[in-house]
Protein backbone atom coordinates (compact mmCIF):
# COMPACT_ATOMS: atom_id res chain seq x y z
CA UNK A 1 0.00 0.00 0.00
CA UNK A 2 2.72 2.32 0.73
CA UNK A 3 4.00 1.92 -2.78
CA UNK A 4 0.97 2.64 -4.38
CA UNK A 5 0.56 5.66 -2.03
CA UNK A 6 4.59 6.98 -3.36
CA UNK A 7 3.50 6.60 -6.69
CA UNK A 8 0.32 8.27 -6.60
CA UNK A 9 2.08 11.29 -4.50
CA UNK A 10 4.86 11.47 -7.46
CA UNK A 11 1.83 11.26 -9.87
CA UNK A 12 0.25 14.10 -8.54
CA UNK A 13 3.17 16.19 -8.03
CA UNK A 14 3.87 15.47 -11.94
CA UNK A 15 0.83 16.77 -12.84
CA UNK A 16 1.43 19.61 -10.58
CA UNK A 17 4.26 20.50 -12.67
CA UNK A 18 2.58 19.86 -15.80
CA UNK A 19 -0.16 22.55 -15.31
CA UNK A 20 2.54 25.03 -13.62
CA UNK A 21 4.46 25.33 -16.55
CA UNK A 22 1.19 25.02 -19.05
CA UNK A 23 -0.07 28.11 -16.67
CA UNK A 24 2.93 29.83 -16.99
CA UNK A 25 3.89 29.52 -20.81
CA UNK A 26 -0.24 29.51 -22.54
CA UNK A 27 -1.16 33.24 -23.54
CA UNK A 28 -3.24 33.94 -26.46
CA UNK A 29 -1.29 35.91 -29.00
CA UNK A 30 -4.13 38.39 -29.70
CA UNK A 31 -5.54 39.13 -26.10
CA UNK A 32 -3.30 41.55 -23.90
CA UNK A 33 -2.29 39.61 -20.44
CA UNK A 34 -0.52 40.62 -17.32
CA UNK A 35 2.67 40.34 -15.83
CA UNK A 36 3.32 37.30 -13.34
CA UNK A 37 2.98 38.87 -9.40
CA UNK A 38 4.07 36.75 -7.54
CA UNK A 39 3.23 36.83 -3.53
CA UNK A 40 6.72 36.58 -1.99
CA UNK A 41 5.24 36.24 1.28
CA UNK A 42 4.18 32.65 0.03
CA UNK A 43 7.82 31.53 -1.19
CA UNK A 44 10.63 30.68 0.47
CA UNK A 45 13.97 30.24 -2.26
CA UNK A 46 17.16 28.04 -1.89
CA UNK A 47 20.37 29.23 -3.35
CA UNK A 48 23.68 27.27 -3.14
CA UNK A 49 26.25 29.73 -3.63
CA UNK A 50 29.83 28.79 -5.45
CA UNK A 51 32.88 29.98 -4.24
CA UNK A 52 34.29 31.00 -7.52
CA UNK A 53 33.39 30.05 -11.17
CA UNK A 54 36.12 28.05 -11.59
CA UNK A 55 35.47 24.87 -12.83
CA UNK A 56 36.19 22.85 -9.61
CA UNK A 57 34.07 25.14 -7.90
CA UNK A 58 31.62 25.24 -9.90
CA UNK A 59 31.44 21.14 -10.38
CA UNK A 60 31.48 20.74 -6.32
CA UNK A 61 28.49 23.89 -6.06
CA UNK A 62 26.17 21.01 -8.26
CA UNK A 63 27.10 17.86 -6.49
CA UNK A 64 26.20 19.62 -3.06
CA UNK A 65 22.73 21.03 -4.50
CA UNK A 66 22.06 17.73 -5.49
CA UNK A 67 23.01 16.36 -2.19
CA UNK A 68 20.97 19.14 0.04
CA UNK A 69 17.85 18.65 -2.67
CA UNK A 70 17.79 15.15 -2.13
CA UNK A 71 17.99 15.21 1.88
CA UNK A 72 14.93 17.94 2.18
CA UNK A 73 12.58 16.26 -0.66
CA UNK A 74 11.09 13.83 1.80
CA UNK A 75 10.68 16.23 4.25
CA UNK A 76 9.39 19.35 2.41
CA UNK A 77 7.53 17.51 -0.34
CA UNK A 78 4.35 17.36 2.03
CA UNK A 79 4.11 21.15 3.48
CA UNK A 80 0.70 22.63 3.30
CA UNK A 81 2.15 26.11 3.93
CA UNK A 82 5.11 28.11 3.90
CA UNK A 83 4.79 28.24 7.74
CA UNK A 84 5.21 24.90 7.52
CA UNK A 85 7.88 24.38 5.16
CA UNK A 86 9.66 27.08 7.48
CA UNK A 87 9.64 24.97 10.54
CA UNK A 88 11.10 22.22 8.31
CA UNK A 89 13.38 24.36 6.91
CA UNK A 90 14.57 26.12 10.50
CA UNK A 91 14.78 22.37 12.00
CA UNK A 92 17.06 21.05 9.47
CA UNK A 93 19.00 24.33 8.29
CA UNK A 94 22.42 23.66 10.88
CA UNK A 95 22.42 19.93 9.15
CA UNK A 96 21.98 21.20 5.59
CA UNK A 97 24.99 23.33 6.30
CA UNK A 98 26.86 20.24 8.17
CA UNK A 99 26.29 17.90 4.99
CA UNK A 100 27.61 20.28 2.45
CA UNK A 101 30.68 20.78 4.70
CA UNK A 102 30.99 17.14 4.79
CA UNK A 103 31.17 16.73 1.15
CA UNK A 104 33.55 19.86 0.76
CA UNK A 105 35.96 18.25 3.22
CA UNK A 106 35.55 14.65 1.20
CA UNK A 107 36.38 16.30 -1.92
CA UNK A 108 39.58 17.36 -0.53
CA UNK A 109 38.30 21.72 -0.75
CA UNK A 110 40.10 23.77 2.30
CA UNK A 111 37.09 26.05 2.27
CA UNK A 112 34.09 25.89 4.22
CA UNK A 113 30.00 26.08 4.07
CA UNK A 114 28.16 28.31 5.96
CA UNK A 115 24.25 28.80 6.17
CA UNK A 116 21.50 31.49 5.97
CA UNK A 117 17.98 32.05 6.33
CA UNK A 118 16.79 36.17 6.36
CA UNK A 119 15.24 38.19 3.48
CA UNK A 120 17.03 39.10 0.41
CA UNK A 121 16.63 41.25 -2.46
CA UNK A 122 16.42 39.98 -5.65
CA UNK A 123 16.07 41.15 -9.09
CA UNK A 124 13.77 39.96 -12.08
CA UNK A 125 14.49 36.23 -12.14
CA UNK A 126 13.44 33.19 -14.37
CA UNK A 127 12.27 29.94 -13.30
CA UNK A 128 11.20 27.73 -16.37
CA UNK A 129 8.88 30.05 -18.00
CA UNK A 130 7.70 31.66 -15.31
CA UNK A 131 8.84 35.63 -13.83
CA UNK A 132 9.47 35.90 -10.53
CA UNK A 133 9.13 40.10 -10.32
CA UNK A 134 12.07 41.74 -8.69
CA UNK A 135 11.40 42.61 -4.71
CA UNK A 136 12.53 40.59 -1.26
CA UNK A 137 12.24 37.01 -0.71
CA UNK A 138 12.58 34.81 2.16
CA UNK A 139 15.88 32.88 1.40
CA UNK A 140 17.65 29.41 2.44
CA UNK A 141 21.24 30.28 1.07
CA UNK A 142 24.45 27.86 1.25
CA UNK A 143 27.45 29.61 1.23
CA UNK A 144 30.51 28.24 0.01
CA UNK A 145 33.72 29.54 0.51
CA UNK A 146 34.08 33.67 -0.77
CA UNK A 147 30.64 32.82 -2.51
CA UNK A 148 31.74 34.28 -5.36
CA UNK A 149 30.98 32.33 -7.97
CA UNK A 150 27.69 31.49 -9.78
CA UNK A 151 24.41 31.04 -7.93
CA UNK A 152 22.15 28.39 -8.42
CA UNK A 153 18.31 28.68 -7.41
CA UNK A 154 15.22 26.83 -6.48
CA UNK A 155 12.34 26.74 -4.64
CA UNK A 156 11.81 25.58 -1.35
CA UNK A 157 8.34 26.10 -1.12
CA UNK A 158 5.91 25.64 -2.99
CA UNK A 159 8.91 22.22 -3.31
CA UNK A 160 9.65 22.94 -7.19
CA UNK A 161 13.66 21.97 -6.43
CA UNK A 162 11.66 18.15 -6.09
CA UNK A 163 9.62 18.32 -9.20
CA UNK A 164 11.95 19.31 -12.18
CA UNK A 165 15.48 20.65 -10.69
CA UNK A 166 16.30 21.22 -14.87
CA UNK A 167 13.87 24.43 -14.47
CA UNK A 168 15.86 25.91 -11.78
CA UNK A 169 17.82 29.00 -12.99
CA UNK A 170 21.84 30.07 -12.04
CA UNK A 171 21.52 34.02 -12.18
CA UNK A 172 19.45 34.17 -15.60
CA UNK A 173 17.98 37.63 -15.34
CA UNK A 174 15.55 39.83 -16.95
CA UNK A 175 16.70 42.62 -17.35
CA UNK A 176 13.64 44.78 -17.77
CA UNK A 177 9.96 44.42 -16.36
CA UNK A 178 8.58 45.61 -19.57
CA UNK A 179 10.15 43.21 -21.48
CA UNK A 180 7.98 40.19 -20.26
CA UNK A 181 4.58 39.68 -20.22
CA UNK A 182 2.90 36.30 -18.83
CA UNK A 183 -0.53 34.84 -17.30
CA UNK A 184 -1.16 35.48 -13.66
CA UNK A 185 -1.19 32.13 -11.89
CA UNK A 186 -1.45 31.10 -8.13
CA UNK A 187 1.30 29.13 -7.59
CA UNK A 188 0.88 28.30 -4.20
CA UNK A 189 -3.02 27.50 -4.42
CA UNK A 190 -2.53 24.96 -7.07
CA UNK A 191 0.15 23.24 -4.26
CA UNK A 192 -2.57 23.22 -2.01
CA UNK A 193 -5.30 21.76 -4.51
CA UNK A 194 -2.73 18.96 -4.96
CA UNK A 195 -2.51 18.56 -1.44
CA UNK A 196 -5.90 18.19 -1.12
CA UNK A 197 -6.94 15.56 -3.65
CA UNK A 198 -3.66 13.48 -2.85
CA UNK A 199 -5.46 13.87 0.83
CA UNK A 200 -8.73 13.19 -0.32
CA UNK A 201 -7.42 9.62 -2.13
CA UNK A 202 -5.52 8.22 0.79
Amino acid sequence: MKKGNNLLRWVLIGSFMTLFFAATIWSPSEVEVEQTVVDGDQLIRFHVIANSDDEEDQIVKEQIKDYLVIHMEDKLVGAEDVHEAREIILDELTIMEELAQDLLMEKGFAYSAASDHSTVYFPTRMYGSAVFPAGEYETVRIMLGEAKGENWWCLLFPPLCFIDATQANSDLEVKSDEEVVVRKFKLVELWKDFLEFFKSKN
